[in-house]
């Protein structure tokens, strides 16, 4: 069952208790990331998010680890452009030691200077990592091409420049103004008493940093420009890698669940068009799949191959002709009732999963701005029709909107320049 209460001191708790599991879940999540930073803060969400691993009064970074370690659990962390999340999966047993560790670190971290020094050079290699991944890499540029410089495209880690410039005192001032109660939201999944971890997640946040989040970013949060892109951009390795994609503005529960039945309709199983004319038929591609990517304002369908650069012509052609053939042949109620059943699958089989229940009920809050019960979101499945489907394809399926990069390999054949033109 899946409740939510706000503490006196304005932290949101979000809880998904399961009876049947020994396993728990825990994350403390807060609502900012790398689109809310200044330029002057490029690169400090993640780079903090690492600092938060290196100590405090209490333990130090050996200790941080061992005290979960030694109960079988897992730590971690991430950033987003709109989120950061600490979290802790462990034995249902051990639940009061996530919570202490979890609050020990994201609110009482030293952030040391000498700490500060040895984990640049760690961020700095796990930048430097990425430029070897091209997938990535196109994916990058992909974004500048279709927001420019807006902070929903600029890199999460930023570069090793921005990484180099970090200083404690301006550091330490971002993770005091950002980790405070206000901008924190705990969520749990897994075999608790909600009542008791209540209890222990007040007690455990008794005094510690309150009020809003404070930013110093004159962007923060306004939805993305989107600029027309269509090109090759050369590189270095041997297979080109192909970002296809549409920015899409805020849409209402309805159009979401709709997009998402034609999204696996289209192309996220091995049963899916792209994935069957272009894969399969022609053997264009060793994979093609497309996913959508969720912001608090807005979001993006996008669709992702890699081809040999002889191919790539013939594989945006094919492309172009799915493309069309979505207006021409639209989805059949068929299509539509295999996607939503394997949408209803792939809910039911994530259920298992403490870690992935978790963090859906902070997706759903981020964007929805409330939590459902894994029913409610089947029945929202279930009532996606044929007809909603066809009203999300004609109103984002269309080519004066979409965005393409083709990147590496040097010489490419038969690219058109001139956009798809479905």
């Amino acid at each position: 069952m899946v409740r939510s209460h706000v503490l006196d001191n304005g932290v949101l708790l979000l809880f998904d208790e399961v009876r049947v599991t020994d396993v728990v879940s825990l994350g403390f999540w807060f609502d900012h990331g790398s689109r809310d930073e200044s330029a002057r803060e490029r690169g400090f969400s993640h780079f903090l998010e690492h600092m938060l691993f290196k100590g405090t009064k209490k333990r130090n970074t050996f200790e941080i680890a061992r005290d979960v370690d030694r109960v079988g659990g897992m730590l971690n962390a991430f950033t987003e452009n709109e989120l950061t999340c600490f979290y802790c999966t462990l034995p249902k047993d051990h639940l009061s030691l996530a919570v202490d560790v979890l609050s020990d670190m994201v609110f009482c971290s030293l952030v040391a200077r000498e700490e500060i020094d040895k984990e640049k050079s760690v961020v700095i290699n796990e930048i430097l990592s990425s430029h070897d991944l091209p997938e990535q890499m196109a994916y990058e540029a992909f974004l500048k091409g279709i927001w420019g410089d807006h902070p929903l495209a600029q890199k999460i880690a930023g570069d090793v420049g921005d990484v180099r410039r970090i200083e404690r005192d301006a550091l330490l001032s971002f993770y005091r103004s950002r980790y405070v109660t206000e901008d924190l939201a705990v969520a749990a999944a897994g075999n608790f008493h909600p009542d008791a971890l209540v209890e222990l997640i007040a007690e455990s946040l008794q005094g510690l940093r309150g009020g809003r989040a404070v930013r110093d970013n004159g962007n923060h949060r306004k939805p993305p420009r989107r600029f027309a892109q269509w090109e090759h951009s050369r590189g270095r390795s041997a297979q080109v890698q192909i970002y296809a994609g549409v920015s899409i503005g805020k849409e209402d529960l309805p159009a979401l669940y709709a997009g998402q039945v034609f999204s696996s309709a289209v192309g996220e199983s091995m049963s899916s068009r792209l994935f069957q004319q272009i894969r399969e038929k022609l053997a264009l591609c060793y994979s093609i799949s497309c996913f959508r990517t969720l912001y608090s304002d807005c979001s993006l369908w996008t669709v992702f191959t890699s081809t040999k650069p002889e191919q790539v012509g013939r594989l945006v052609a094919s492309l172009n002709a799915e493309f069309r053939r979505l207006h021409e042949e639209p989805l059949s109620p068929t299509e539509v009732d295999d996607a939503k059943s394997f949408l209803k699958g792939s809910l039911i089989l994530s259920k298992e999963d403490m870690e992935v229940r978790m963090k859906r009920l902070i997706r759903l809050q981020h964007v929805l701005g409330r939590v459902m019960e894994y029913e409610e979101s089947l029945n929202y499945i279930d009532t996606v029709t044929t007809r909603d489907v066809e009203g999300f394809t004609s109103r984002t399926i269309r080519n004066e909107e979409f965005n393409l990069l083709a990147y590496g390999g040097r010489r490419i054949s038969g690219f058109n320049e001139t956009g798809f033109d479905f």
